[in-house]
């Protein structure tokens, strides 16, 4: 995933076999609890922790995932890049694992042009991330300053992550406005599905009751009964001024991970590669806007 270019291949490669799951509820291909045992079964004795990706807008099913983590006991991180202000059962994305990894790239409900942030219950996790933040320093510059000393010491190997007081600031100015920023692109969600719901070949996303969608993507799919194929759809709409995107080409089939993982096999993305398509959206888009996407579909 394009926000999670930080993690080292092999990271990433574990959350793309979680993804893959997982995508199999997000895009309607639902198999219930044959999806929790074939996550079940890719843990291993090399196994750190189970990622999961809460993607498009809407939470993964926790409760058979904590259950899995319990089992083995492995550690959840929560990818929620597109979920803030997603809620499942009533507890909010990002509160559910032992750590949940926020973006705040433009693209995202509020951003900092750059960066993102991490949250945990867990004292010991936030102090190591405080510590790899800042280049492994034990005392960070702020508190040297207040305290009135100068010495420090690297205790690991850090990073410069640090979110400077430029971004900090425009992220704060947006954090109050979440809720409205979501119930905006919920409602424009609505149009879409009224539209779009009966048309012949296109699936729209389908929400489970004990959870929202915040709609970060609206993602439709297109079937094989549609007209047009995927592609052919993605170019009408790009002919006539309608930016969309294919989120997310499988990690497995990028060049650098074919040469270091040619036997990767994935097929709910293989599959899902072909039909995924993510129409507009955003907080100020009108009607008279989705009507015209809607239609160029029809």
């Amino acid at each position: 995933m394009q926000n999670l270019s930080k993690l080292t291949i092999n990271q990433l490669l574990l959350i793309r076999r979680t993804q893959d799951k997982y995508k199999d509820h997000l895009q309607q291909i639902e198999k219930g609890n044959e999806v929790i045992r074939e996550i079940e079964q890719k843990i291993s004795k090399r196994t750190k922790a189970i990622i999961v990706v809460h993607y498009g807008g809407q939470s993964c099913d926790m409760n058979d995932i904590i259950q899995i983590a319990q089992k083995h006991n492995l550690p959840i991180v929560e990818d929620c890049a597109h979920a803030l202000g997603s809620v499942y059962k009533k507890k909010k994305c990002g509160n559910i694992g032992k750590v949940g990894c926020f973006s705040f790239y433009p693209t995202k409900i509020i951003t900092t042009g750059e960066g993102g942030m991490v949250t945990t219950n867990d004292f010991i996790m936030a102090k190591k991330i405080r510590v790899l933040k800042s280049q492994g320093m034990d005392v960070p510059p702020n508190k040297r300053e207040k305290s009135a000393k100068w010495k420090y010491d690297i205790v690991d190997l850090g990073y410069n992550y640090r979110l400077d007081e430029i971004r900090a600031s425009l992220g704060f100015s947006q954090a109050s406005r979440i809720n409205q920023i979501n119930k905006m692109r919920i409602q424009i969600a609505k149009q879409y599905n009224k539209f779009l719901k009966n048309v012949k070949g296109i699936s729209i996303p389908h929400v489970k009751k004990d959870r929202n969608h915040i709609y970060h993507l609206y993602t439709i799919k297109v079937e094989k009964d549609y007209y047009l194929t995927r592609d052919e759809l993605f170019l009408k709409l790009h002919n006539k001024g309608v930016g969309t995107t294919v989120q997310y080409f499988p990690l497995h089939l990028m060049s650098y991970n074919k040469k270091l993982y040619p036997k990767s096999d994935f097929p709910n993305s293989n599959k899902l590669k072909d039909q995924v398509l993510c129409l507009p959206i955003f907080p100020k888009m009108t009607h008279k806007q989705v009507q015209y996407v809607v239609s160029l579909i029809k």
